[in-house]
């Protein structure tokens, strides 16, 4: 008796997220109850950022200790830094390792605009490399209160100590030694 091989959904989230906040914790989760998907994975760029200043630098490696905070105990979303100077880059990378037939989600939060090419490319590549795999974007929703964050206006807030402010953009589900984790993790 011959098993057939079912075909993947993955999807693929990749960012500088230095630091992760709600919004983007948000939009990994959104793909949770996406039908039928087999992996959410979140590709952190290894480039540090700073704020305005300079003073404060937020690595990959901070990143990614967050974000397994964010996700302690999450099995279908898991996160890690990019082996490519360009999260962009390795998920063409990651392409080509996927079989004939699979799905490729990219995850596009909301706010990020329709000049954002990095994924529309992505389709037309996949069928001039005759990969044969599905590649399509999907929009996370993210509620309105959570639109206007970025990780720069959190670096900002790390950099003037304003604790108290950076903690309100932190995923509602964490403990309060989470947070004080997360802001010893950045500060």
């Amino acid at each position: 008796m011959e098993t057939t091989r079912r075909n993947k959904i993955v999807a693929l989230y990749p960012g500088g997220f230095k630091p992760p906040h709600v919004g983007h914790f948000l939009s990994a989760k959104y793909l949770e109850n996406y039908p039928n998907i087999n992996e959410i994975r979140v590709i952190i760029s290894p480039q540090e950022r700073t704020d305005k200043s300079g003073k404060i630098i937020v690595s990959a490696k901070q990143s990614l200790a967050i974000w397994n905070i964010f996700l302690n105990g999450n099995n279908k979303i898991k996160a890690t830094i990019s082996a490519s100077p360009s999260p962009v880059r390795e998920v063409y990378d990651l392409m080509k390792q996927m079989s004939s037939g699979d799905t490729l989600l990219f995850l596009k939060g909301e706010k990020e605009t329709d000049e954002d090419k990095r994924f529309q490319r992505a389709e037309e590549w996949a069928k001039k490399n005759n990969l044969n795999i599905n590649v399509k974007q999907v929009i996370t929703k993210v509620s309105h209160e959570f639109q206007n964050i970025s990780a720069s206006f959190l670096r900002e807030l790390i950099a003037n100590n304003k604790m108290n402010e950076f903690m309100t953009f932190l995923p509602k589900h964490l403990s309060s030694e989470d947070k004080q984790r997360i802001w010893g993790d950045t500060y």
